[in-house]
């Protein structure tokens, strides 16, 4: 496909707090706020809208069917009509998310659809496919990985490709739990939380968290060269049953091949608390005019002014955070390190909501028994009080 020009329309739909369905007319590239919203009519309500490539907008009614959008062209950027499509058997359908020829669905049970066999001719054929998990918002990215929100965390539907594009049934946790909606685009997956936003995986330390076999296809990535420098390179994809990257590098011949995950890693420098003395750590070296990438040991670490001095084979070298990256080896201790600290949290998250159960049932036991001692003085008051009247 090519690439969005200054002033290719962008489709820009919304539904309203009454289920009216509007459309942004005149966004652009070159003008991102539009110009003003259309009424667009429909038969009924809407709960949930998307719009995806070719021209493709899906939505969710109140009746809980989906409704294909016909028509969409440069001339009706609007459409002309909805066409009906029928939820799963005994299901209503609640959200929708929409990719390139990809339609994924949320069930008011917070179930999983996906519609296989969606065609750009004919965008509303197919069937419905139930997929494993439970989840409470969904998102498709422009190259259809499904990200979605449950039990409050970012997880990433694994191993969806053009062969196998329901995925593997298999999730990744991008971030633990705290999270109520999420949005994916072409680069960047957006998530909110009650009290933040932030963005993944363009956020540096959110993706130095993200496993190896998250990283998608066109990522920026290092790797490991013949001449032991390291150099950038593009990931093409990633092998789950061999743990292989297919790689694509410039700087040399062939171009293309397969590398373990020990001659792989991530092209973003290392948050700053995960850099202190010692650490192995690779260090950006201009060598004839291009970028390469060496490996030394932080001898000093200066967080004050962004400084790191590093010694190597052929001399020390002062670089700031942006010039580092982190080996493979040393990315995998810290993961693991950053999974064991997180797993520590919700243990003690799980201890304190025991302990507060306790507290509140030894606090209603103490009510209750306080209760029955009042009934009981409040007995012996009364029988007390009719005594004392026959014996007057």
């Amino acid at each position: 496909a090519r690439a969005l020009r200054a002033h290719d329309p962008v489709a820009v739909w919304a539904v309203s707090a009454s289920g009216d369905i509007i459309y942004r007319f005149g966004v652009t590239a070159a003008q991102p706020q539009g110009e003003d919203w259309r009424w667009v009519s429909s038969s009924q309500p809407f709960v949930s809208i998307s719009a995806g490539g070719n021209c493709t907008v899906w939505g969710i009614g109140k009746d809980g069917c989906g409704y294909v959008r016909l028509g969409i062209s440069d001339v009706s950027q609007c459409g002309k009509s909805w066409r009906k499509v029928s939820p799963p058997s005994g299901e209503r359908l609640v959200e929708v998310a929409i990719g390139n020829n990809r339609v994924w669905a949320r069930s008011a049970r917070n179930e999983l659809w996906f519609r296989n066999n969606v065609t750009l001719r004919n965008p509303e054929e197919g069937s419905w496919i139930k997929r494993p998990g439970l989840v409470k918002r969904l998102s498709l990215s422009a190259n259809n990985q499904l990200w979605v929100v449950s039990d409050g965390a970012i997880n990433k539907l694994k191993n969806i490709t053009p062969e196998r594009p329901e995925g593997s049934g298999e999730w990744a946790i991008a971030l633990q739990p705290c999270w109520v909606c999420v949005s994916a685009g072409a680069t960047d997956v957006m998530t909110i939380s009650a009290a933040k936003a932030t963005s993944n995986p363009s956020d540096q330390e959110a993706a130095l968290e993200m496993s190896f076999d998250q990283m998608e296809s066109g990522s920026s990535i290092l790797v490991k060269g013949k001449n032991l420098f390291w150099c950038p390179a593009r990931l093409i994809q990633f092998d789950p049953d061999s743990e292989k990257f297919l790689v694509e590098m410039s700087h040399e011949s062939p171009n293309v091949r397969w590398c373990t995950r020990q001659q792989v890693s991530l092209n973003v420098p290392p948050p700053e608390d995960w850099l202190e003395a010692d650490v192995k750590i690779l260090y950006k070296y201009n060598w004839v005019g291009e970028r390469y990438y060496k490996v030394g040991t932080l001898v000093d670490v200066n967080h004050l002014d962004n400084s790191y001095k590093i010694a190597s084979a052929v001399q020390n070298v002062a670089r700031t955070r942006e010039d580092l990256r982190l080996l493979p080896d040393t990315l995998l201790k810290l993961q693991e390190k950053a999974s064991s600290h997180r797993a520590k949290d919700q243990r003690a998250i799980r201890a304190a909501s025991r302990l507060r159960e306790g507290s509140v049932r030894r606090k209603a036991a103490s009510a209750a028994e306080a209760a029955q001692g009042n009934e009981m003085l409040n007995f012996l008051s009364r029988r007390g009080s009719g005594a004392e009247t026959r014996t007057s």
